[in-house]
């Protein structure tokens, strides 16, 4: 690991006009990047669209935060990072699965090998910067598992998700996508402090519907989505894994294969959940639906389905905030339009979405705007043009500060040239306010910015640059180059 001096410096002066100040200091250049974890226990197919780095970017407090690591040839570790200074790294002993927080120190989920049945958790102490407990707390029965691990919006660990998809009745020859999101078990795994492990059997909740999509609040309790026979239903559970409630509406939907899902808990409401989706409806329209299951007045709310058609192409060219720093990007490709980011702040539920072709070609940012009756307040369009033939750099990082919502995302700025574009939008006022290009300074042109790993505090955010490296015959790995941008 070399350590450089410190980073660029960018001043926000949050006021009646925003102004930017950058200073040029050297970043850091680390042998690691942030390791991302699926969205959702359908990563298999796809369903977790987004590369969702900030599942495994814990914050310990307003200036520091654990992050998962990827040093590459399948070696991963654990590191805590103080503003820009790596304070402790510790290995992994396998294949991680995620991290989360248990008691102020910090549990990994692993498994030693692929192959390997036993998940195992273990315990790192935050002060010891050491392993001092490491127990199995899962036995796999099934070759073909997807796991996910279920944080609060403080990043403090409170379940596991393990999914097994129903390939009861296909070969590997004839298996096709809808066979993929079946569910054939689905189980909640809690752990205690000293990783003793309780197992609770959910798969008979899902009464023939198919799981899409879970969320937990910072009470402990967590929501379940399933899609069944024309309606969508959300069930809540308590902290200790028992249902206690079940929403349902009407839904209309194709086949569940072709539905993408973002699914958060609402931070300034622990009984609601927000959630996102793309899908073909019965019709066979390409449609994006945004829902609001409140279930302390035990409503839920939708803003209905909004068709990715010629008609709202044209609405949304006339919203572009056009940014004369990149290669403008086109709307051919709306159909492809998926949501990435939820956010609910200052009373407001915040939907981004995107354009993304084949995954390698990401175009404009859209960003709806509602009241928490999911009246629509505003749509704003940033222009942004981004094609590579690699999956890494087109994740966006979004957060919320003084009622002010800043997006880091990659772009084109000329040809083979890559840039990073910090977004800001007033959501007191719903309105955008700006663009500003964030100078690369020394990092190298080939570097791209993870916008989906910028960790966030709260007098600054420190984005991530990925570098590749090795043979261009193989699968690229990657080292981070960190930079770091102060609020003022």
């Amino acid at each position: 690991m070399r350590l450089l001096s410190f980073s660029f410096l960018l001043t926000l002066l949050i006021s009646g006009k925003l102004t930017a100040q950058i200073t040029n200091d050297d970043p850091i250049e680390e042998d690691w990047s942030i390791e991302p974890a699926p969205v959702n226990c359908n990563a298999a197919l796809g369903l977790g669209y987004r590369a969702a780095y900030d599942r495994n970017i814990l914050p310990m407090d307003d200036m520091s935060s654990v992050v998962l690591l990827n040093y590459g040839k399948g070696s991963f570790g654990v590191a805590n990072i103080y503003r820009l200074r790596v304070m402790w790294q510790k290995s992994v002993p396998g294949i991680p699965l995620g991290i989360g927080k248990i008691g102020g120190n910090v549990v990994v989920f692993y498994r030693q090998e692929e192959k390997s049945a036993d998940v195992h958790a273990a315990l790192i102490d935050t002060k010891l910067k050491q392993i001092v407990k490491d127990n199995i707390v899962y036995r796999l029965t099934d070759k073909v598992s997807d796991y996910m691990v279920e944080n609060t919006p403080s990043g403090k660990f409170d379940h596991l998700v393990i999914r097994v998809p129903d390939f009861s009745h296909q070969s590997v020859w004839t298996r096709k996508a809808d066979d993929v999101v079946e569910t054939k078990k689905l189980q909640l795994v809690y752990i205690d402090e000293n990783l003793s492990a309780k197992v609770i059997d959910i798969t008979n909740d899902l009464d023939g519907g198919s799981f899409i999509a879970t969320a937990t609040a910072e009470t402990g309790d967590h929501f379940i989505t399933v899609l069944q026979q024309k309606s969508l239903v959300i069930r809540k559970y308590g902290p200790d894994g028992k249902t206690n409630a079940q929403l349902s509406t009407d839904f209309s939907y194709r086949d569940v294969e072709y539905a993408a899902p973002i699914c958060v808990a609402d931070k300034e409401n622990p009984a609601a959940v927000c959630l996102s989706i793309k899908y073909k409806n019965g019709k066979k329209d390409d449609v994006i639906n945004t829902l609001y299951a409140d279930f302390a007045t035990n409503t839920i709310l939708t803003t209905g389905e909004t068709a990715l058609n010629k008609d709202y192409k044209n609405t949304l060219k006339e919203k572009v905030q056009k940014n004369r720093d990149i290669q403008s990007a086109s709307f051919d490709y709306i159909d492809n339009l998926y949501p990435v980011q939820i956010i609910a702040a200052a009373g407001k539920i915040i939907v981004i979405k995107e354009i993304n072709e084949v995954h390698v070609h990401n175009q404009h940012l859209v960003v709806d705007i509602y009241d928490k009756m999911l009246r629509p307040l505003n749509t704003i369009v940033i222009d942004r043009n981004l094609q590579t033939f690699t999956h890494t750099g087109h994740s966006i990082g979004a957060h919320v500060k003084d009622e002010i919502l800043y997006i880091v995302s990659s772009t084109l700025t000329g040809p083979a040239k890559l840039g990073v574009i910090l977004s800001e939008v007033n959501i007191k006022t719903n309105t955008f306010v700006k663009n500003t290009m964030l100078d690369k300074g020394r990092v190298l042109k080939e570097a791209i910015t993870e916008g989906n790993a910028t960790m966030w505090f709260n007098d600054c955010f420190i984005t991530s640059e990925l570098r590749p490296h090795g043979s261009v015959f193989k699968m690229p790995e990657f080292t981070a180059t960190l930079r770091r941008f102060v609020y003022q």
